[in-house]
């Protein structure tokens, strides 16, 4: 079982422990022996699924579940960095270890290959999980005291600063030394001095304060103007500007300084292209900055999709999800829906309906986002079924709402207010009986997943109503 974690299916999947002779080794499902029984310990790796913390004596090491040695038996500590992406999962975490000195404890980091990284030098090392693209290793480090930054095996900022946090917003790092702070790019290049007594880094500015004087920069630590008593904020397009003047009212002005929309606003938030997002106490709306041209009015709530040039509005009485696409077209409406958005997708999904759109929000299909599945769910005529990749009826419309099949091969079925289960074959696994409350239920065989929150998750087939309330 997973040590101390809150996952899914709370168990390594391929191997099981065995003891003999005091000692513990590995088997696979068959009884065939991975590795002798020579370890004292052998323990799950937290956040690090397919590798096995080992215990020799008093030291600790690491090996995968097919029994190779990725981190030798010679460490007080070990640990996973926790870092995760979609795409691989854990399986590009490294190692952060620890050895035992007369002067205390010092750590290292060793990366998911078992190459050493840093070695056993630092009061303290944690990884940048926040950092996801490329294969680069961010690592911060405390030496003697001092923070620095290091990518893989390279400083890019030195051991000179109190603190240093990571902003993932804007991709920066805030450095502080003697109680002042200042700002350094992913390269270790200096964005602001470290004189300034706070800084606040927003989503495309920074906003410093030193003594009782404020100052406003874009991202590249270039001075914004300050015109009349007005602050402007640059915007990812260069043509535009935010403008908020001494009341704290928003308004825009183009890139020669002519103002587009007066300061009237309460806020005003960069959407994508031509298009910001304007509020005013009671209002939203939109504005194509381009064209002058205020639009979809009316709503309670207009947001950006996150990473997507699409825009949500919310309409409350009835509740109602819409979708606007880059051009501002609309492209769905769906009553009490609600929105996931995935890194290639969108998916807007009620009790009867779900929708697929990519990120400039053309309609797609799952089979788009999935290819390699052996179904897919479709709907004719207000009922769902399943068919195959080759466009083959497989299971016919006769139910009022299904799920896609998951990554464990299985996909929900409904009748009525009654939810049953499908394997990726087609064969009903479990007729229409679970009452679930919500549109997306989760199945391994006759399991469901069940969430209570704060990583409780776990997978039943005694479901109550009360129990299958709390997803």
């Amino acid at each position: 079982m997973f040590k101390d974690a809150s996952v899914e299916v709370p168990y390594e999947k391929s191997v099981l422990s065995y003891q003999e002779n005091g000692k513990y080794g590995i088997i696979d499902f068959q009884g065939n022996k991975i590795t002798d029984a020579i370890y004292d310990e052998i323990t799950s790796l937290l956040y690090k699924e397919g590798c096995l913390l080992v215990k020799q004596g008093n030291q600790y090491g690491v090996i995968n579940n097919r029994g190779k040695e990725m981190v030798k038996i010679e460490y007080d500590s070990i640990t996973a960095d926790g870092y995760y992406d979609t795409d691989s999962k854990y399986q590009k975490a490294g190692f952060i270890v620890g050895k035992k000195k007369e002067e205390g404890y010092r750590y290292g980091y060793i990366d998911n290959k078992g190459q050493t990284i840093l070695e056993e030098n630092y009061n303290e090392v944690d990884r940048i999980t926040e950092i996801t693209e490329n294969n680069d290793i961010y690592l911060l480090a405390f030496k003697n005291g001092q923070a620095g930054i290091y990518q893989n095996k390279k400083q890019i900022i030195p051991h000179t600063y109190e603190e240093i946090e990571y902003n993932k917003q804007n991709n920066l790092f805030l450095v502080e030394k003697n109680e002042k702070q200042g700002v350094k790019d992913r390269q270790g290049n200096e964005i602001l001095a470290v004189e300034y007594d706070y800084i606040m880094l927003e989503e495309n500015s920074l906003n410093a304060q030193k003594g009782e004087e404020s100052y406003h920069f874009d991202l590249q630590g270039k001075k914004q103007e300050v015109q009349n008593n007005v602050t402007l904020i640059s915007t990812e397009n260069s043509d535009y500007s935010i403008s908020i003047n001494s009341q704290d009212k928003f308004g825009i002005v183009d890139h020669q300084g002519n103002t587009i929309l007066e300061n009237e606003y309460t806020y005003i938030e960069y959407a994508f292209k031509d298009y910001f997002i304007l509020t005013k106490t009671g209002s939203v709306s939109v504005l194509d900055a381009k064209n002058r041209q205020e639009m979809l009015k009316g709503y309670d709530v207009i947001q950006k999709v996150e990473n997507k040039n699409v825009l949500q509005a919310i309409q409350n009485k009835p509740y109602t999800v819409l979708l606007y696409n880059e051009t501002m077209e609309k492209i769905a409406s769906l009553k009490e829906a609600s929105i996931t958005s995935e890194e290639q997708y969108i998916k807007l999904i009620s009790k009867t309906d779900r929708m697929y759109f990519d990120n400039t929000g053309n309609a797609i299909s799952y089979q788009d986002v999935q290819p390699n599945l052996s179904l897919y769910a479709f709907k004719e005529k207000e009922k769902w079924g399943f068919k195959n990749k080759e466009g083959t009826v497989v299971i016919a419309p006769n139910y009022d709402m299904v799920t896609e099949l998951n990554q464990y091969g299985y996909a929900g079925i409904r009748k009525g207010d009654k939810w049953g289960v499908i394997d990726e074959k087609g064969n009903v696994v479990v007729d229409p009986s679970y009452e679930i409350e919500w549109e997306e239920p989760e199945f391994i065989g006759p399991y469901c997943k069940l969430n209570f929150g704060y990583g409780m998750v776990y997978y039943t087939k005694e479901l109550t109503k009360e129990n299958t309330t709390l997803e």
